[in-house]
Parts: C-alpha cells; structure tokens; sequence
C-alpha cells in the first residue's frame, strides 16, 4: 500500500494478537512487530 509516497504492509503474524509492519521510504526499509487486540485498544480508551 502507499500513503503519502511511503509504501507500507501490515499484515498478521502467525502468533493471535500480533502485526508484522513495513515501510519504505526510498532505500530505507522499517519493520518490526507489534502487539493489538480489540481489549487493548478498549482498556486505553477508557484511561
């Protein structure tokens, strides 16, 4: 996908709860992983 001129996936990772993301910026690649469920989100909503 693009946004704005930088190339980005997201997709899930073999483990529940868990993305895979990347993104380019030219030469320079990111990527990593992180934690969101439906329950995290809502508890740091209600903070």
């Amino acid at each position: 996908m693009n946004h704005k001129g930088v190339e980005y996936t997201l997709t899930k990772s073999e483990t529940p709860g868990f993305w895979k993301w990347q993104f380019r910026i030219g030469d320079l690649v990111r990527s990593g992983k992180i934690e969101a469920s439906l329950a995290l989100l809502a508890c740091a909503a209600s903070s």
